[in-house]
């Protein structure tokens, strides 16, 4: 509960920063890059996440890894959520500031899970199909499980379309 008011709160003021100077876009791809680098890094999110290690320490690594390749809000914003012990919850304030873009420019992200890789052109035919469905500009993001046999399975938010083989065959398990 207090985790959602938090990201709200601090990808709200974000928000407003980045639509001020129209950048929106560019600070949205900041947080996303350095989101992926420090979920891949142990290292990084042991230093940035552990209680134990002071403020200093992750702002000289924050800036060691980061200031040259950010621009300097978004790093000044880092360093805040450093400085008020809310770099923990910087993943949900990422969504959220991703929510809030998304929503402002009429982007809707869907999730698309397929059994295997699907090719550019069929992943480009689903986006207009679903764009023209939906009446949104579409952002695509694919990942493959083999687990789900065939067909396919759409996450739009908190709605979930499941059109996967194992999903039927589970139906007529219990059915």
């Amino acid at each position: 509960m207090i985790q959602n008011q938090i990201a709200k709160k601090y990808s709200q003021a974000l928000f407003s920063i980045g639509e001020e100077e129209e950048k929106l876009s560019k600070y949205k791809e900041e947080l996303n890059e350095i989101w992926d680098i420090i979920s891949g890094n142990e290292d990084l999110k042991n230093v940035f996440f552990h209680p134990r290690i002071q403020n200093e320490e992750k702002k000289e690594i924050l800036e060691k890894v980061f200031f040259e390749e950010i621009s300097k809000k978004i790093y000044n914003f880092l360093s805040l959520l450093i400085d008020k012990r809310r770099i923990f919850f910087l993943e949900s304030i990422i969504k959220e500031f991703n929510k809030l873009v998304n929503e402002k420019k009429d982007i809707l992200e869907i999730n698309v899970i397929s059994a295997v890789e699907l090719d550019r052109d069929l992943r480009e035919k689903l986006k207009e199909k679903l764009k023209g469905e939906l009446d949104y500009k579409i952002r695509l993001n694919h990942q493959v499980d083999p687990g789900i046999i065939g067909g396919l399975v759409l996450k739009i938010g908190d709605n979930i379309i499941d059109g996967s083989i194992r999903h039927k065959l589970n139906n007529l398990k219990e059915g």
